[in-house]
């Protein structure tokens, strides 16, 4: 991925956009440091500049996910009456849940493969949401 920009600002962002794909594919527990710096063509001391450690990166890339889920939601149901608010919703998950593509929750699944890691206790407080 020999595509990425160079320049302060715009790496993290780059970072977080390339692992966004690697995690929801893999997994947040199995795709590596190792892998996340080839995949991205860049050094381990580039990814360190920009996050403390994967578990920050993990909660980055939830972060990114949720307000993406929150948007996706609001354009759903913005300005319709609640009935056809909630069917929009369901047909939205149906049609999602139904893709090849399709691997389920990124913040359930990465509870699930990271259970006794204390930075997913802010993930946790997330999902209790849910």
């Amino acid at each position: 991925m020999r595509a990425l920009r160079r320049d302060t600002h715009s790496m993290r962002e780059c970072i977080l956009q390339a692992v966004g794909q690697l995690f929801y594919s893999g997994s947040t527990y199995a795709v590596g440091i190792d892998a996340i710096v080839a995949h991205l063509d860049i050094a381990r001391a580039t990814f360190y500049r920009h996050f403390k450690s994967k578990e920050y990166l993990v909660l980055a890339y939830l972060e990114r996910r949720d307000e993406a889920v929150r948007a996706d939601l609001q354009a759903i149901v913005v300005g319709k009456a609640a009935t056809v608010a909630i069917m929009d919703v369901f047909d939205g998950i149906q049609r999602k849940a139904t893709t090849d593509a399709f691997r389920g929750c990124s913040f359930l699944a990465a509870t699930i493969e990271n259970p006794v890691r204390c930075a997913f206790v802010r993930l946790r407080a997330i999902t209790s949401c849910f």
